[in-house]
């Protein structure tokens, strides 16, 4: 699919070549479908995302809390939620919706208010080391790391999110038509919305001890201090 886009792209800055398409309007016209085919084509895939957190200074004993995320990504798709590359710039499609597929995996909190020293990876320097702490902590083959296992206020959960916008065009003609009825018809006349979000999630539980309410309400009034 990538190939493709590329592809798509390097056929339109050939076309723009021409000598006989040099004109202010075509110029604008031609960055303006350009800008479009690539803001409607984005996508996003990262993965093994883990963003942490530690205080050894404010807390009687180490503190940990953190972020876990196997993978993120978000594709353009087609009405089956397969995906495709879209162009809109084109008569026929102009008033199709751009369809986003967002999926999050194995996502989890984790929250340590009296973590051991020897996990404190900021007190290590050399970065490479840093990273070997990291896989030594958290081994990318586990969900769920072993060493933190009874830290995780909520088990790692994964989550679907089918994203539908409507294209100005279609928005556009539901206006026109909602002008040319009746105040009171153009009230009881469905529309469809603008956006439509379509969220599948998996069961959530959470289990927050004492001691991490308090270690979070902790950092909430140090953050409210800084500012």
């Amino acid at each position: 699919m990538i190939q493709h886009c590329v592809a798509v792209f390097q056929d339109m800055l050939k076309a723009h070549q021409d000598p006989d398409s040099e004109s202010l309007e075509e110029q604008q016209g031609f960055m303006m479908n350009l800008t479009s085919k690539i803001v409607d084509n984005i996508q996003v895939s990262i993965k093994n995302i883990h963003i942490r957190y530690e205080d050894s200074m404010n807390f009687q004993e180490p503190l940990s809390l953190g972020l876990t995320m196997e993978k993120l990504e978000i594709e353009t798709t087609n009405e089956q939620w397969e995906p495709e590359f879209i162009d809109r710039t084109h008569q026929e499609n102009k008033k199709k919706p751009l369809l986003k597929m967002i999926n999050l995996s194995n996502i989890g909190f984790y929250c340590s208010p009296k973590d051991c020293v020897s996990r404190q990876i900021c007190k290590i320097e050399d970065k490479d080391k840093q990273f070997e702490k990291f896989e030594e902590l958290f081994p990318l083959d586990c969900d769920i790391s072993p060493m933190y296992e009874q830290a995780y206020m909520s088990k790692p959960v994964s989550s679907t999110t089918k994203l539908k916008q409507l294209s100005e065009h279609a928005v556009a003609e539901q206006m026109n038509q909602a002008v040319s009825t009746s105040q009171l018809d153009a009230q009881i006349k469905a529309k469809d919305p603008i956006y439509q979000i379509d969220l599948v999630i998996d069961e959530i539980n959470i289990c927050l001890s004492k001691s991490q309410f308090e270690a979070f309400f902790k950092v909430f009034e140090q953050l409210n201090d800084f500012q």
